[in-house]
């Protein structure tokens, strides 16, 4: 279904853990190609809940908005919009 798509997944400290891990799961079993791109602050980080710990496969600066499909946005406690840094 989603065969070769190419979707970004960012990543902050403290993201909601299955508004992460959910999209993940059900975009991989689609098919997609998920990469997970952090702010640069770190290269792991951790879902506020505990569940969840990720390792980013790439930082915001070294990927461009245009190479992917879809972008998805967990939620957090705090504005994930504004923590990854342009």
């Amino acid at each position: 279904m989603l065969d070769g798509k190419r979707i970004a997944i960012l990543v902050e400290q403290d993201f909601e853990d299955s508004e992460l891990t959910e999209p993940l799961r059900a975009m991989k079993a689609a098919g997609a190609r998920v990469m997970l791109v952090g702010s640069g602050l770190q290269k792991t980080y951790k879902g506020r809940r505990g569940v969840a710990e990720v390792k980013v496969d790439a930082d915001a600066d070294q990927v461009r908005a245009d190479y992917f499909d879809a972008i998805i946005i967990p939620g957090s406690g705090q504005d994930a919009v504004a923590q990854v840094h342009d």
